[in-house]
């Protein structure tokens, strides 16, 4: 079982439904984000049905069991954080990188602040993408955007 499922499972056995949600708006994959937002959703609404523990669990269940897929297709090797960290310093100039993550990331890059640096945003993309398990999707737009830099990184 997935870390933060495990957390969220056991604020849902609490009666915590806050607790559930806070915990599964860092791991719900894109793919489950519509039938995610519909349960958020239910209980902001306050209308929750009585075998609403029940579906959230099921819900939790199948997070896991997505993320567990999503983890075994990365089975060719993923670039660690300190490569990604090199080839976007080295791929994107700051207006790029602001660009970049306004295209792809805009969850990041409304978190820019004025006066932060590259290597502060750089930084905030990595993490972003760990939390949410977006590595690999992240090493796919740089390979999209910036062919010729990715291709010098693998082949080091």
């Amino acid at each position: 079982m997935h870390p933060t499922i495990d957390k969220a499972l056991k604020h849902l056995q609490n009666a915590n439904y806050a607790g559930y949600f806070d915990e599964m708006d860092k791991v719900v994959p894109s793919a489950l984000k519509n039938p995610y937002a519909e349960h958020k959703g239910v209980f902001i609404s306050g209308q929750t049905p009585w075998n609403f523990y029940q579906k959230l669990e099921v819900f939790a269940k199948q997070v896991n069991g997505e993320i567990s897929q999503i983890q075994k297709n990365q089975n060719t090797k993923q670039m660690d954080r300190k490569t990604l960290f090199e080839l976007l310093n080295q791929a994107f100039d700051d207006g790029s990188l602001q660009n970049f993550c306004f295209l792809y990331f805009p969850e990041v890059e409304g978190n820019f602040a004025l006066g932060q640096t590259k290597n502060q945003k750089i930084i905030a993309l990595l993490t972003h993408c760990e939390q949410h398990l977006k590595l690999r999707e992240l090493e796919e737009r740089i390979k999209e955007e910036r062919p010729a830099m990715y291709q010098q990184f693998v082949s080091k």
